[in-house]
């Protein structure tokens, strides 16, 4: 509605959109604006701080573009070989004489600042710690979660207006502000290159600096200037800005962003007041220029240290002559180092402003006071050489630094004199040049260097995702920069092969030392944290933007197609929005429980299994269930599935479907499609139309993911959806009023759910179940499920999975290759309970006999379908000698099922559904939808925990270590592909079996498994496994061909295999 900038036409509401923040409804909008309960509008925005954040970015986001495609071509000719330096351009700013805006009163005394992040205690320890500046952060020293940056604009607003307290229960201490003598509070936003997803202004997620300055100025500028500015009206609101490949563009950018806020405010030009971060290469040869360009809103540049070395390593990352020595090597006496300080001193003072400091990362080492004293007194050493060089103040990470820098720098400036400006000018400076500032450090590199990056990176990461942004690690106080450099140090010196000098052993680091045996996997992993990290764009924040994207019409974003438009409305988002913020605390409390010792019967609820109870009756439209056919959502395959003769249909967003983006939304296009009798595919190959037949399909189940899937691509209140709840809750919105006129005779939709473990995991899904029935004004036990039992765990509860759905429930079902990982999985850390090769793991060993018996009983005590397991076969076209062999073993295990009572079975291909109809038919007859009441099975009464523990029999052959082998590779590099069931040997595979192969290979080498159905006594270890890769990946090339095998993914496939079985579990 009109054009991109301006308000809307009818109620002058901004476009701006707060995704699933759970305030209130918008109170209107324009058409294709309106927005459901949970993810907000706000209207008459210039009332409000959401009103500058959107002005600030329609005015500056072309600029702000712009300058990061700078970054990017300054990136593009670095790595090409160029370096930095002082641009000829812009010589007439350094040569010639002008100063900033004169340094405010109230903060002209900065001898010491103290930095952390923006939680409640740390600022008020910080402003209470006696340092003269306390600088709270956005950016490096915090975890940008949702919660963390609206926490922190909340903590700041009661930190100005002086309200702010903390209770820590722990120690049941308040902490408050003092009554006088509190820093002078500086905050820093985020850098223009991290966008802040949560919130999208006309379709595009806001800039992270915008957000973080607007919303902290609209709310404080007022209070600010009167608490914090000593009762002086033009006193400044300060800022630090940050730059990353820093030019005076994105300091003059900063400029119009401040004086924008100014006429906003009403207030004197000039009254805010930056500090900026000198903390990449690039900008120390603009120093002047991005002072000129702030020169009425600037108070001072900071040696922003740590952050400055990453800069020297990725400015320079394609120059193998310039890497950098163990990082503690690379202090403020190498000679690039010092040069950047001098030269950073000398264009302060000269202009005008203060010359900061860098930061003393170490904390206080409480239990060892000899240590604490060593720290303290580097920590003098490196203030001393800081005021002597000329700097007017430093930084300090702990408020247990601040009386000993403190200390150092007024013995040395005097108490009196508030800064160095007039008196340490730095003349000799003048002389540093482009080489003085590109010195490569001088120092050794170890293998010391490489595990304390290596350990510091991990823990920092690991803080850092669970959103903790400052970390205290090896007596240091670690945040996103340093970390950074441990990171970026470690790649480059994988990169080129560096020798570690320091120890003498001629050593040079690679994948392989890096990785222990797993070092491409670890390589690739640490890649991918560079890019969710420090790009800024990590793929979890898509599917954030493109929602907003699809009420636009026009949209240019070639990732949202046409037809996800009609599933990923705004009103089906809400509802998935409701059950994830109803159920997420409930989800995390299972994933947190561990299951110790052996599974076995619970006691607690030995009266569920023993009391007489039934579920609710089984609905006529599925009381036949004799065959059902599975496979993926894709078009093609539910067609033919529904066509195939099969009484069921169960579509598959779990172990059939390789979890794309695109696969689960086409997936649910095709189940709408599908339901409302639409659905076509056109085969272009074969020229064939394919579409449902008139009458007869299928009816259909749909499986979504389990409990700990999540859905990265859709954020709910800044964390990934639950994976099922995403396929169930759009699945469901779209279909339940079709689905129960055209399938369910009134009942449905049904379900299968997968993964189950115990009957906690089943009420939550009656629950949502309940929630979603009374959300859609349906009767209470209309949506089915069958509950696949495929874990060990799950065995020992079927009962009281049914008690919780007895209203719900339609069954459970053998997910037996599932189970078969299960027991693996389950006992991982039992060598007396290894398996043999997978092919000798079926239905006729005790364990699984006993599985399938007891779940029988279970069901058609409680009325229930008990459903059978899986024929994988497929149809062997060209041998009709090996199709009808393979025929017959499907006929004998079918017959097998129905003998022993399930009602149904399952089949991987239409062309297997005749041969197990004709079994099952022949032996209920075709009048006789289940067994639930002719087949009871008492006898399975006895069955004991030892029966479904036992051990199973079977020899182990190096065939059976190959034959997983290949097949785990083979299903990998599909599924990397994104397809999800595969056809090899004669079987359809999916991630059930494919993780047989995975873990059992895991286990034969954990325990150096001896391949007794050889007679070799070979046992299998890693080098043996490493020959079987080896050669299996030659067969695969060869089966493939050669074209086929180069254009997959085998490789990476293979990769990855191998990687998973170098893991601990």
């Amino acid at each position: 509605k009109g054009e991109e900038g301006k308000r809307h036409e009818n109620d002058g509401s901004w476009h701006i959109w707060v995704h699933c923040t759970a305030t209130s409804k918008s109170g209107g909008g324009a058409a294709g604006y309106d927005v459901p309960e949970g993810v907000e509008i706000r209207d008459d925005s210039n009332q409000g701080g959401f009103g500058i954040c959107a002005e600030l970015q329609r005015e500056f986001r072309n600029r702000i573009k712009y300058a990061l495609e700078c970054r990017k071509e300054a990136k593009r000719r670095y790595n090409e070989g160029a370096v930095p330096g002082f641009d000829p351009a812009t010589k007439f700013i350094r040569e010639t004489n002008w100063v900033c805006a004169p340094v405010p009163p109230a903060v002209a005394d900065r001898r010491v600042e103290i930095t952390g992040p923006v939680e409640r205690k740390m600022i008020i320890n910080a402003l209470n710690s006696g340092a003269k500046v306390f600088m709270a952060d956005f950016e490096d020293a915090l975890s940008p979660t949702w919660e963390n940056l609206m926490r922190g604009q909340v903590n700041l607003k009661d930190a100005v207006d002086g309200s702010i307290t903390f209770h820590d229960k722990a120690r049941n201490r308040v902490y408050k502000l003092n009554d006088k003598n509190t820093a002078k509070l500086f905050v820093r936003p985020r850098g223009w290159h991290l966008p802040e997803a949560h919130i999208l202004i006309d379709g595009e997620p806001a800039t992270g600096c915008l957000v973080d300055f607007g919303l902290y100025f609209f709310h404080n500028y007022a209070a600010f200037r009167q608490t914090q500015g000593a009762g002086c009206m033009k006193i400044r609101l300060i800022f630090r800005c940050c730059f990353c490949h820093d030019f005076g563009r994105e300091a003059k950018i900063w400029n119009c962003v401040f004086e924008r806020a100014e006429k906003k405010a009403g207030i004197e030009r000039g009254s805010i007041r930056a500090t900026v971060l000198i903390e990449t290469l690039p900008a120390v040869f603009q120093m002047d220029e991005i002072l000129h360009e702030l020169r009425d809103h600037s108070v001072g540049l900071n040696c922003g240290r740590w952050d400055y070395i990453f800069s020297y390593i990725k400015t320079f990352q394609g120059h193998p002559d310039r890497l950098l020595p163990d990082r503690f090597l690379v202090g403020m006496t190498q000679h690039f180092m010092r040069n950047y300080s001098d030269l950073l001193i000398r264009t302060c003072h000269r202009r005008g402003v203060h010359a900061m400091g860098g930061m003393a990362a170490q904390i206080p080492i409480r239990d060892d006071p000899a240590a604490n004293e060593a720290a303290l007194d580097l920590v003098r050493k490196d203030k001393l050489r800081e005021v002597k060089a000329g700097h007017d103040g430093t930084w300090a990470a702990h408020p247990g630094l601040i009386p000993a820098c403190m200390e150092v720098f007024t013995n040395n400036m005097g108490s009196n004199t508030p800064n160095q400006i007039q008196s340490m000018r730095r003349e000799d400076a003048s002389s540093i040049t482009e080489e003085d500032l590109l010195e490569r450090p001088r120092g050794v590199r170890t293998l010391e260097g490489l595990r304390l990056n290596t350990r510091v990176g991990i823990q920092y990461l690991a803080a850092w995702l669970t959103g903790t942004g400052s970390v205290p690690l090896y007596n240091l106080m670690e945040d996103a920069a340093t970390a950074e450099i441990s990171r970026v140090q470690n790649w480059q010196w994988i990169k080129y092969g560096v020798e570690l000098d320091g120890d003498g052993l001629g050593v040079r680091v690679g994948k392989e030392l890096f990785g222990s045996g797993g070092g491409r996997n670890a390589e690739d992993r640490e890649r991918g944290w560079e890019r969710e990290v420090q790009e800024g764009n990590p793929p979890v924040k898509v599917v954030v933007v493109l929602q907003a994207m699809m009420f636009r019409k026009g949209s240019k974003s070639g990732t949202v197609r046409e037809e996800f438009v009609k599933i990923l409305t705004k009103e089906a988002l809400e509802f998935v929005a409701e059950l994830q913020r109803e159920f997420r605390n409930r989800i995390k409390k299972l994933r947190e429980g561990t299951m110790r010792g052996v599974p076995g019967f619970d006691p607690a609820t030995k009266f569920i299994r023993e009391t007489n109870w039934v579920c609710a009756p089984v609905p006529p439209a599925v009381a036949d269930r004799r065959v059902e056919i599975t496979g993926p959502v894709e078009r093609k395959m539910i067609i033919n599935a529904l066509n195939s003769g099969a009484k069921v249909f169960m579509a598959d967003f779990e172990d059939a479907l390789s979890p794309t983006w695109e696969n689960l939304m086409r997936g649910q296009v095709n189940l709408k499609d599908a339901i409302d009798g639409s659905i076509t595919f056109h085969d272009k190959a074969r020229n064939r139309v394919y579409k449902l037949n008139d009458k007869n399909t299928a009816k259909l189940f749909v499986r979504p993911r389990g409990w700990h899937l999540p859905e990265a691509h859709i954020l709910i209140d800044g964390e990934p959806a639950t994976g099922c709840l995403v396929d169930f809750g759009l699945y469901f919105f779209h279909n339940y009023a079709a689905f129960r006129q055209t399938q369910g005779a009134g009942f449905g939709p049904f379900f299968y759910l997968p993964k189950m473990e115990n009957s906690r995991e089943a009420k939550i899904w009656n629950c949502v179940f309940e929630r979603a029935e009374k959300k859609a004004g349906i009767e209470r036990g209309s949506i089915r499920a069958t509950v696949l039992i495929e874990t060990l765990p799950a065995v020992f509860q079927m009962d009281e999975i049914l008690h919780e759905l007895r209203d719900h429930s339609v069954g459970l079902n053998c997910g037996r290759w599932d189970y078969i990982f299960s027991y693996i999985k389950t006992f991982q850390g039992h060598p007396d309970r290894l398996l043999p090769d997978r092919f000798l793991v079926g239905m006729t060993q005790h364990f699984m006999r006993n599985y399938s018996d007891l779940l029988i009983r279970t069901c058609h005590r409680r009325g229930v379908h008990a459903m059978g397991g899986m024929a994988a076969q497929i149809p062997i076209r060209d041998d009709p000698a090996a199709n009808e062999a393979a025929l017959d073993l499907v006929r004998k295990d079918k017959l097998r099922e129905v003998k022993a009572g399930h009602d149904g079975t399952w089949a991987a291909h239409p062309g297997l559904i005749p041969a197990c109809m004709e079994v099952f038919t022949n032996n209920m007859g075709s009048n006789t939808p289940n067994q639930i009441q002719s087949m009871r099975r008492e006898d399975a009464s006895s069955i004991t925990e030892e029966d479904l523990l036992e051990r199973p029999r079977g020899v182990r052959t190096l065939e059976g270590l190959r034959l997983n082998t290949r097949v785990g590779i083979q299903y990998l590099a599909a599924w990397l592909t994104g397809t999800g069931s595969v056809p090899l040997y004669n079987l359809m595979e999916d991630a059930a079996t494919a993780e047989i192969s995975r873990v059992q290979n895991w286990q034969w080498i954990k325990y150096g498994v001896e391949l007794d159905g050889d007679g070799l006594g070979v046992r299998v270890g890693n080098v043996l496994f490493g020959r079987v890769v080896e050669e299996e990946m030659q067969r695969i090339e060869r089966e493939v061909g050669k074209e086929k095998f180069k254009k997959g993914m085998y490789k990476e496939a293979c990769k990855l295999f191998t990687a998973m079985h170098c893991s601990n579990t």
